[in-house]
């Protein structure tokens, strides 16, 4: 499926028949169409599953039933007003009614499936023009063409993905929350480390970083273009803290953190990205080449930031971080290869 024009992040939970509770750690969004074939594929073939899923309280569904122009598949915005919003259960047990019987009203026209849906199976039409107007338009807007677009666990899918690549997705989702509940975000401060962006920024991003991870130098690499947009436009205010982890040649990074300029911000992290980008260069040197490499080909001055770095080690094991980069953003931390993939999603 491609997926390149595909907004996810203007894709809502508020429109659509919400089935699971609201608080479940996963979310199924499904822009699905009655008429449609492969739609029905993707229903049939995976509501066991999430159902699964949702009685264990671990998934919520929310189903958006998609109005298309299409000839056939518009006899499907005519079901798609008989659908009582305000009773899910019984709606959901519609949709699947409608696929069963798609071969039957799928072969009427529009009258025709009028008539099926008030005599045959006595339904009375609803007042929907206004969510089915608002479905549509957010998936017009945010570049859904085709039925089924499914958004699950970060991942936009169709008909084609199989039972078993699902349940997978599902449980990696899960061990990912899992993991971001071990943390303890709190204990986090502003104090330690420094600071880029404005105080009315609509999100705070905190990031932990050790100089000298491999790991870490990937994050860099990849996730600071995505940072910078976000600070130019005014939408996060980020807080870095350079720490260590404490394991054999992380020392080395330490002696790079003593020389990244705190009282500059801005400065400071054009630093650490320079300093990761460069590591292949310095990290199989001894303690005075770092030193060396840090003054002669950076032209940087020593800092100090022993107490800084202290701070924020303390600071890190605090909150539960274990591995570099670690990323806090809305409540929620994430670590290592999650890190990326988690500010990648939410800006």
């Amino acid at each position: 499926m491609n997926t390149a024009d595909i907004n996810p992040k203007g894709i809502g939970t508020e429109l659509g028949i919400k089935l699971g509770c609201d608080d479940a750690p996963i979310k199924s969004i499904e822009f699905i169409n009655y008429r449609c074939p492969f739609a029905r594929k993707f229903f049939q073939n995976n509501s066991y599953l999430l159902d699964e899923w949702v009685a264990a309280g671990k998934l919520q569904r929310i189903i958006k039933s998609y109005d298309r122009d299409k000839h056939e598949l518009s006899k499907a915005n005519v079901l798609h007003q008989y659908i009582d919003y305000d009773r899910p259960e019984e709606s959901y047990q519609l949709i699947h009614y409608f696929y069963a019987n798609q071969d039957v009203w799928g072969e009427l026209d529009h009258d025709g499936v009028k008539d099926w849906v008030e005599n045959v199976v006595g339904l009375e039409r609803q007042n929907n023009e206004e969510v089915a107007q608002a479905i549509r338009q957010e998936g017009e807007d945010n570049g859904v063409r085709f039925v089924p677009t499914v958004f699950l666990a970060g991942h936009i899918l169709d008909e084609h993905e199989d039972h078993f690549t699902i349940r997978k997705w599902l449980a990696e989702a899960l061990e990912d929350q899992d993991l971001a509940n071990d943390f303890d975000p709190d204990a986090l401060s502003e104090d330690i480390g420094f600071v880029v962006g404005s105080d009315q920024a609509e999100k705070t991003i905190y990031q932990f970083i050790d100089l000298y991870e491999a790991e870490s130098a990937a994050y860099v690499k990849e996730a600071f273009p995505i940072l910078r947009q976000a600070l130019a436009s005014g939408q996060v205010r980020l807080v870095t803290k350079l720490f260590s982890l404490r394991h054999g040649g992380s020392y080395k990074g330490e002696v790079m953190q003593r020389f990244v300029d705190y009282q500059s911000p801005e400065k400071a992290l054009y630093q650490v990205e320079e300093i990761l980008a460069r590591r292949p260069e310095w990290v199989a040197s001894d303690f005075e080449g770092v030193f060396r490499f840090a003054e002669e080909e950076l032209g940087y001055r020593y800092q100090g930031n022993q107490a800084a770095l202290k701070a924020a080690y303390k600071e890190g094991k605090a909150v539960g971080v274990e591995a570099s980069p670690a990323v806090f953003i809305d409540g929620q931390g994430f670590q290592a290869d999650q890190a990326l993939s988690v500010l990648q999603n939410k800006l």
